[in-house]
């Protein structure tokens, strides 16, 4: 049995990937393809237009707000609290992946939420 080159399926691709990143390492410059280098900052204290605000914001306080019942979970059983948090996301996530291939799969004749056809995936 002959073996295929290896290196050019691997070496090809990555290569594409790296002339057409979009983040690249260096100074703040264009480059040739007219996209911007982007760098970390320096100086913790420049200021960067708000983007730490925004991610140093609280998303959920249990303290703020005694009358929900989550809040009141996580400060009585935190890992139950966790635990049921997790399994939404995950439940929710995977709900909405099979959507998304179903989307996919049957294209226009896709209705939402509907129970699946033969049980075959391709």
């Amino acid at each position: 049995m002959r073996r295929r080159p290896v290196m050019g399926r691997v070496a090809v691709p990555l290569l594409c990937v790296h002339c057409t990143s979009a983040f690249t390492a260096g100074g703040r410059s264009g480059s040739r393809l007219g996209r911007q280098e982007l760098t970390a900052k320096t100086d913790p204290t420049e200021d960067d237009g708000g983007n730490d605000s925004f991610l140093e914001r609280k998303v959920f306080d249990p303290d703020a707000d005694d009358a929900n019942p989550f809040s009141q979970l996580v400060k009585s059983d935190y890992e139950m609290a966790e635990f049921l948090y997790s399994g939404v996301v995950i439940i929710g996530g995977t709900i909405l992946a099979q959507e998304a291939l179903r989307m996919v799969k049957y294209g226009d004749a896709y209705v939402p939420f509907t129970a699946g056809g033969g049980g075959s995936l391709f």
